[in-house]
């Protein structure tokens, strides 16, 4: 009985009101970020007439997003796990890249007689796209327990390339077929309190920010569909 009370008393003093609470949302008002992927051929090199073969990709880009999905949230408050918790496909964001790419391959020609000579080559080029993905979550693995970050943060699958265009031994090479699983943060539900929570992660190859704005929602407005704006008479 003191446990559950101890717990009440954690969420109470996480969210005043329990009515007041639900009516709790959160969107992205600032998200950035960096990003790096170095790769180098493993394979054994070998002479192939009219041949040719990435040996190394280096990309690092910064990014930001300028926009967000306007008619989404990133979170709505959820009573089961006392804070809040991203339903359904999250809060979009527009991302804008910014980055410098450098690889280095080597091509190989034969001459009259059969012999195979081999050149190495380096090409640089600035690299600037656009896209847009869910990066930033908030999830809970069951009630009681505290909510959990998720960041969509890995961008090699977009990384185009600066090798001669048209060989199918250097386009899209010492790249993965699919971007790697998200990453995953510990945080508190008295975090998202605050009218502008602040969060970042930082890893091998990658850094982002993110800051929030919390929402109190009127009465009189419902929720009706998830992560879309509530509907207020």
């Amino acid at each position: 009985m003191r446990a559950l009370l101890a717990a009440a008393a954690v969420v109470a003093l996480a969210f005043p009101a329990a009515a007041a609470a639900r009516k709790n949302a959160w969107q992205l008002s600032a998200l950035s970020g960096t990003y790096e992927y170095h790769a180098t051929s493993q394979k054994p090199v070998t002479c192939s007439a009219g041949g040719a073969v990435l040996l190394e990709r280096d990309y690092t880009e910064t990014w930001h997003a300028d926009s967000f999905g306007r008619g989404q949230y990133t979170a709505k408050y959820f009573p089961v796990f006392g804070g809040p918790q991203t339903n359904g496909a999250g809060q979009k964001a527009h991302l804008v890249h910014q980055g410098t790419l450098s690889e280095t391959y080597r091509t190989f020609t034969e001459d009259a007689e059969g012999n195979c000579t081999q050149q190495d080559h380096t090409c640089t080029r600035t690299v600037s796209f656009n896209g847009s993905r869910t990066v930033f979550m908030v999830t809970h693995t069951r009630p009681g327990k505290p909510p959990r970050l998720r960041w969509d943060l890995d961008f090699a699958t977009e990384i185009p390339d600066c090798t001669p265009a048209g060989s199918d031994e250097l386009g899209h090479a010492l790249l993965p077929d699919e971007d790697a699983s998200p990453v995953t943060q510990s945080t508190t539900n008295a975090r998202f309190t605050r009218r502008r929570p602040r969060f970042s992660v930082s890893g091998h190859g990658f850094s982002a920010r993110a800051t929030l704005k919390k929402l109190v929602i009127p009465d009189g407005c419902a929720d009706t569909r998830p992560q879309r704006l509530f509907v207020c008479k």
